[in-house]
């Protein structure tokens, strides 16, 4: 009878856990980017290439996206071969928080508004041998 419920009781758990779940944030790890440029004088040709950018780093922006804020980290972390970034959402809901996406080689960044519940994001990076940056593992906000 015990083994029962305990099966029974699993979809309840995740049923229960399913509005976390919606909440959750990813940046892309690539996006593809077809350049544009603007038209040269003659002889010259335009040629152009879609070029698939990889994820490099992850911000937290105060908005509005027209006047955008970067916000330094309250705290960074390293532990082994991970370094993770923490930002504290002081007044979240009071003004807007996004979540930046900035990607290698291209000035584009995707934004994504947190929730206004949220009071804390984190980003963790694989760091190299040497101590760099190599890559984003993950972005967690709550």
């Amino acid at each position: 009878m015990k083994h029962t419920a305990g099966v029974l009781s699993l979809p309840l758990v995740f049923l229960l856990c399913a509005p976390c779940l919606a909440d959750t944030l990813h940046c892309p790890a690539s996006i593809t980017e077809q350049p544009q440029v603007q038209a040269t004088a003659a002889p010259w040709v335009i040629k152009t290439e879609q070029a698939a950018r990889r994820l490099d780093r992850v911000e937290i922006v105060v908005g509005p996206l027209e006047e955008p804020s970067v916000q330094v980290p309250d705290a960074t972390t390293t532990e082994g071969t991970t370094q993770t970034d923490r930002w504290e959402l002081v007044g979240n809901g009071e003004q807007e928080y996004l979540l930046g996406c900035r990607y290698l080689d291209t000035s584009a960044v995707l934004y994504q508004s947190l929730p206004e519940h949220d009071s804390v994001c984190e980003a963790s990076y694989q760091l190299t041998p040497q101590g760099q940056r190599q890559s984003v593992i993950s972005v967690n906000c709550h």
